[in-house]
Parts: C-alpha cells; sequence; structure tokens
C-alpha cells in the first residue's frame, strides 16, 4: 500500500481491506466504550464495602479458624463483587444474568456463615445481625437486577 501523491485517487484492493479493519476496529471500540461498568452499580459498591467489613471482623476470628471458617467468609464476599465485576464483561444479557445469580449464592452462603459464626459466638449478636441484614440488602439487589434481565430470544448484544 503507498501512499505517494501519484496513487491518493485510486483505491487498491489491500486499501479496501485496511478500511474494512480500521472500521471493524472502531465499532468495537465504540462498543467497548458502551459496556457496563459495574464500578457505577449501586450493588456492586454494597458489596465492596461487604468485602472490607468481613476482611476486618474476621481478624478478630481465633487463630485456628484461618484456613476454615474465616477464609470461606472472606472468598465468599469477594466473590460477590467479583462476579459483579465479571457478568458485567460479558457480551450478553443471559451471560451478564448467569454472574448475577453466581454472585447471589455467594451472598447466600456469605449470609449462612455469619449466622454459624454468630452461633458459635466468634461474633457478637449485634454485629452479626448488622452484616446479615446488609447482606440480605445487596440480595434483594441482586435478586432485582437479575429480574430485570428479561430473557431475549436474539441475545447477543443485549446490555
Amino acid at each position: 500500500m503507498s501512499f505517494g501523491k501519484a496513487d491518493t485517487d485510486t483505491n487498491t484492493d489491500e486499501d479496501t481491506e485496511l478500511y474494512n479493519k480500521t472500521e471493524c476496529e472502531i465499532l468495537i471500540f465504540k462498543e467497548m466504550a458502551a459496556a457496563r461498568n459495574f464500578k457505577e452499580y449501586p450493588v456492586w459498591k454494597d458489596a465492596i464495602k461487604l468485602s472490607s467489613d468481613i476482611y476486618i471482623i474476621t481478624d478478630g476470628f481465633p487463630l485456628d479458624e484461618r484456613r476454615g471458617l474465616c477464609s470461606q467468609m472472606q472468598r465468599a464476599a469477594v466473590s460477590i463483587a467479583s462476579n459483579i465485576a465479571e457478568g458485567a464483561a460479558r457480551s450478553s444479557k443471559s451471560e451478564f444474568k448467569r454472574f448475577l445469580e453466581i454472585s447471589l449464592g455467594s451472598s447466600y452462603e456469605l449470609e449462612s456463615q455469619l449466622i454459624i459464626a454468630k452461633n458459635i459466638h466468634y461474633l457478637d449478636d449485634n454485629n452479626a445481625d448488622k452484616l446479615i441484614i446488609f447482606v440480605q440488602h445487596i440480595e434483594k439487589q441482586l435478586s432485582g437486577f437479575i429480574n430485570s434481565l428479561k430473557e431475549d430470544k436474539n441475545d447477543t448484544k443485549s446490555k
């Protein structure tokens, strides 16, 4: 391909192919720019706060629980926000919905673990109840979000 003065008025097959590739790249870039921004979702922000809270409270658990309940609670909490973020990067509503459902499952898992931690007195009733209420709030947000993503038969690039 040449951009010399004599060649500016003629288009070769190579020029057309390059133009089409560039046009395609621009469309892909525009599509990526319009992708979901998980950082804007209130449920993701709440899940990040919850993860931080879980790390803080599990720091007070007995040392022999570091690889047990403590670790499970931390992983479940991190999974909530992480799956929202990962799902937001998916190209279809159905894929996004699947990751939100995984996130919801992790929140139920964490709620169960908080109840266990309360029952075995790793958490006092007041702190446990506050965290459980916060997790339930996130579960409601996730359920609403999931329900808002209606199935679409032509669901390849729906946002």
